[in-house]
């Protein structure tokens, strides 16, 4: 009888040792996906704020091109304004 509850007992001993391993290996797993989600929520923050800053500066440039764009045919707009006044000075 006692040979046998040895044996259950290495048999028992062998199967709590592969489930240790395989319960630690879901929890290295697990831990290195925690890990994974934790940064990628990081690099998710890291690239709304790269979002944020290039709308930023899109905004931004857009607004200088358009005051460009506007003080170019102001002056435009006063040079044809000055001609037509030499024009009717000639006249």
């Amino acid at each position: 009888m006692q040979i046998i509850t040895v044996a259950f007992s290495e048999q028992k001993e062998k199967n709590l040792k592969k489930r240790l391993k395989r319960l630690r290996r879901e929890q290295a797993e697990n831990e290195r996906i925690l890990g994974a989600e934790a940064e990628r929520a990081e690099n998710d923050k890291h690239i709304e704020d790269i979002g944020k800053e290039y709308s930023k500066l899109k905004r931004t440039r857009r607004l200088l091109r358009f005051n460009k764009i506007q003080k170019t045919k102001k002056k435009k707009n006063e040079l044809e304004l000055s001609d037509d006044e030499k024009l009717s000075d000639m006249e």
